[in-house]
């Protein structure tokens, strides 16, 4: 869990989820926003970012995950999550894209061959920080935090639901990012961590209803009836 207080200490010593060697003046996340779905960038959580960013001086696009989900752990162990325009997450979600260097999808960064190629747009990472939403509420964008070499600092970016873009231009591309135990990477620490695990909790009062039912257990077999196919298209 985060703390308030600690000493410097290098970026490639920080250790996994333990910012205790960071200086306190270092400002901790602001609380949650309580909007749902956030459609805003919120200027207190890029001052968080930017903090980090000049304390521990690197523009790697891979950074702001990490400071956003207090694992500062080598990206070999990331592993692709829900993917973020499918699941409507809250703001300070770390995401990435998870293709391989031929823009194909893998479960893990740079389909696991190493840091990934600039310029190549198959590997990018960010931050959460909203939703671009269209007039009926559909999901038609991502509002990014992002940095890469030579930006400065914390950038804001847009990216469009389109399919027509290849790679990391893409919406689509991008995913919660999970560590090796398959849950979100920085645990508690991660603002998606309380509903990603909400979710997999069972309903109370429920326990395995599905292998129950009258179809599982062999007590109705009459076929199901077919349903037809909707002729509107699906939205964004």
């Amino acid at each position: 869990m985060r703390q308030e207080t600690g000493t410097s200490a290098s970026i490639y010593d920080f250790p996994a989820a333990n910012p205790s060697k960071a200086p306190d003046w270092l400002p901790l996340p602001p609380p949650p926003s309580s909007r749902w779905p956030e459609t805003q960038f919120d200027p207190a959580y890029q001052d968080f970012l930017d903090a980090h960013v000049a304390y521990w001086g690197s523009e790697e696009c891979v950074v702001l995950p990490k400071f956003a989900g207090n694992a500062l752990r080598t990206v070999a162990n990331w592993r692709r999550g829900c993917r973020a325009v499918d699941v409507i997450m809250p703001m300070g979600t770390p995401v990435a894209s998870f293709m391989d260097r031929r823009g194909r999808p893998s479960d893990r960064w740079d389909g696991g061959e190493g840091l990934g190629i600039t310029g190549n747009h198959t590997t990018h990472s960010g931050v959460l920080a909203g939703y671009l939403l269209d007039a009926y509420g559909s999901v038609i964008g991502l509002k990014l935090w992002e940095i890469y070499p030579g930006a400065g600092r914390v950038r804001r970016r847009i990216y469009p639901v389109d399919d027509s873009r290849f790679g990391t231009a893409n919406a689509r591309a991008y995913h919660a990012i999970f560590d090796v135990d398959q849950a979100p990477l920085g645990g508690p620490d991660n603002p998606y961590y309380r509903r990603w695990l909400a979710n997999r909790q069972p309903r109370p009062g429920r326990p395995d209803w599905a292998t129950h039912s009258p179809t599982a257990t062999g007590q109705y077999t009459a076929p199901m009836r077919p349903v037809r196919p909707s002729l509107e298209g699906g939205k964004a």
